[in-house]
C-alpha cells in the first residue's frame, strides 16, 4: 500500500517502484482508500458472523505464490 515512507523509498530508490508494482497481479501498487470497503465490512454487522478468516486485500500476491 502507498504510504508516505513508501513513497520516500520510491523517491530515494526509484528500481524500488518496478519491484513492488511487479510483486502482485495488478502490477502496480495499492492505495489507501482500496481498503476501505474491507475495513467497513469488518466493522459492520454484515461481518458479525466471520470469526477465523483472512480477508485477502494484496492485490494478487498471493496467486503468485501458487
Amino acid at each position: 500500500m502507498m504510504t508516505e515512507m513508501l513513497e520516500t523509498n520510491m523517491k530515494e530508490n526509484p528500481g524500488n517502484r518496478r519491484l513492488f508494482e511487479g510483486s502482485n497481479m495488478l502490477g502496480r501498487i495499492a492505495q489507501p482508500e482500496e481498503l476501505n470497503a474491507a475495513m467497513v465490512y469488518l466493522m459492520s454487522e454484515a461481518s458479525s458472523y466471520v470469526t477465523g478468516n483472512d480477508l485477502l486485500v494484496d492485490g494478487g500476491i498471493l496467486g503468485m505464490m501458487t
